[in-house]
C-alpha cells in the first residue's frame, strides 16, 4: 500500500511538472504569436512604403524626362532662331 501511496504522489508530481511545461510552452507560443503579428504589421507597412517610394521614383523620372524634352525643344527653337 505504501508502494502505490508512493507511485501516486510520484504520479501527481509528474502531471504538475507536465501542466507546468505545457503553460510554459502555451504562454511562449501566445507571445511568439503576437510577436509575429507584429511583424507581419511591420512588414506590411513598409511594403506599403516602398511601393509608395517606387511610384513616386517613377513619376520622378516620368516628370524628369518630360522637363528634358521640353528643355531641348526650346534649346533647338532657340538655336534656329540665332542661325537665321
Amino acid at each position: 500500500m505504501l508502494e502505490l501511496t508512493k507511485e501516486r504522489d510520484h504520479l501527481q508530481e509528474d502531471v504538475i511538472g507536465v501542466e507546468k511545461a505545457f503553460d510554459d510552452l502555451h504562454r511562449r507560443f501566445e507571445k511568439l504569436k503576437t510577436k509575429v503579428e507584429e511583424f507581419k504589421k511591420v512588414f506590411l507597412s513598409l511594403s506599403l512604403t516602398l511601393s509608395q517610394f517606387f511610384y513616386l521614383i517613377h513619376r520622378m523620372k516620368i516628370n524628369y524626362k518630360n522637363q528634358m524634352n521640353y528643355l531641348n525643344n526650346k534649346l533647338k527653337k532657340k538655336n534656329k532662331n540665332i542661325q537665321h
